[in-house]
């Protein structure tokens, strides 16, 4: 670069037009992810039931707290449905254990199995996916199946 050039560029400062665009430009990214986040829990909701004393509002709650969760809880009834077959109810449950300092997401599976039949398909259902979950992930969500 010439030495002539270096006094402009090193001086180079943005136009308010330029800043007002990379504004917009950031509240339209922000606009989208909030967007993407409203619509999977929308998404949530045709897969699960709340049904365990906790408000729907506090699960969302837990949820957005922990985004990284999102996309996991919105894979999981796949992979159980493609195991445990169409037959099964999903609940999603917000467990608080303030003596163990715990707060996490239960996924429940509700069948009409035998608990043999249930456990053996959990097993299945840990070894086929929820094993290669994420650490960070596996520490506050979990799996449980209950026979009805």
């Amino acid at each position: 670069m010439s030495s002539v050039y270096l006094p402009v560029v090193t001086e180079f400062q943005p136009s308010s037009a330029y800043v007002y665009s990379l504004n917009i430009h950031k509240q339209l990214i922000k606009d989208i992810k909030t967007l993407g986040e409203k619509g999977g829990f929308a998404t949530l909701s045709q897969f699960y039931t709340f049904s365990d004393g906790h408000s729907k509002d506090e699960v969302f709650q837990f949820i957005n707290d922990h985004l990284f969760l999102l996309n996991t809880l919105l894979e999981a009834p796949r992979h159980i449905l493609s195991i445990f077959g169409r037959d099964v109810l999903l609940d999603l449950e917000l467990n608080r254990d303030y003596e163990e300092d715990f707060e996490g997401l239960f996924i429940t599976i509700r069948t009409n199995l035998s608990p043999a039949d249930s456990l053996n398909l959990l097993d299945r259902l840990d070894m086929e996916w929820w094993l290669d979950i994420d650490d960070d992930i596996s520490n506050i969500l979990e799996i449980m199946v209950r026979p009805t």
